[in-house]
């Protein structure tokens, strides 16, 4: 694997666990996009007349019509009578709560665990010196990593959250 792959693989953790976690907010600026569209373009394909009227709305606001008020409470409220938040609400506000606290720790473990299965064998770093293979030099490396942000992980899950 490149780093060019290891940079897009950060980049699309970053946009899946901070931005996609709850997409009604983009579904409502999409929305009150197509409210600004002179377009009677219809279709029963699910989502294309809302992206449809939402291009052509936006071009309508690029030429100075006002979009209505953002109606940033909508997002949280997706089940009727719930509050389901999601992390960017929580970081626009830096409304700090339990779940963003230990949502690092969570990525962390899943990344953990993903390594953990990806690899085929497990050699130590001395080994790997000894022989000379780089492909087992890659593999201790990731191991010392691993051992690093496994013992990180236990002394912060050992702390007390009251």
């Amino acid at each position: 694997m490149g780093n060019s792959q290891f940079i897009l693989s950060g980049l699309l953790g970053i946009l899946f666990v901070v931005f996609i976690g709850n997409l009604e907010g983009a579904a409502q600026f999409m929305r009150e996009l197509g409210k600004l569209s002179q377009s009677s373009f219809q279709s029963a394909i699910p989502g294309l007349q809302l992206f449809v009227l939402a291009f052509s709305g936006l071009t309508e606001a690029l030429g100075g019509a006002a979009l209505a008020i953002y109606n940033y409470w909508d997002p949280t409220r997706v089940i009727p009578a719930t509050i389901n938040e999601f992390p960017y609400f929580s970081f626009l506000f830096a409304d700090l709560h339990p779940h963003m606290i230990g949502l690092p720790f969570t990525v962390l473990l899943l990344s953990l665990a993903y390594n953990w299965l990806r690899q085929e064998t497990m050699r130590s770093r001395d080994e790997a010196m000894t022989r000379g293979d780089e492909e087992a030099k890659e593999s201790g490396d990731e191991n010392a990593a691993a051992e690093v942000e496994l013992s990180f992980l236990t002394s912060n899950l050992s702390l007390p959250t009251h």
